[in-house]
């Protein structure tokens, strides 16, 4: 995160860790740490509205949180 007095500017990075190279994604993951300001929230699972749930062999992405908010507040101005 770079903060200035014209704002703020925030990278996100996703880490599909789902392979099984795990000591080059832990490498990966400890260089960054030691670069920048970072926390490693787990397993995604909500991103921009989608949803996103996982297993071995697939991922699964949704709106539908997202469509029933649009729907909820279509409803509350009828």
């Amino acid at each position: 995160m770079r903060t200035s007095s014209k704002g703020r500017v925030l990278q996100l990075l996703y880490v599909n860790d789902t392979s099984d190279y795990t000591a080059g994604i832990t490498d990966t993951q400890r260089y960054l740490h030691r670069q920048f300001q970072m926390k490693n929230l787990g397993h995604l699972w909500y991103y921009l509205g989608l949803e996103i749930a996982q297993d071995e062999w697939r991922i699964l992405i949704s709106q539908q949180k997202y469509t029933s908010d649009i729907i909820e507040a279509v409803a509350l101005t009828i």
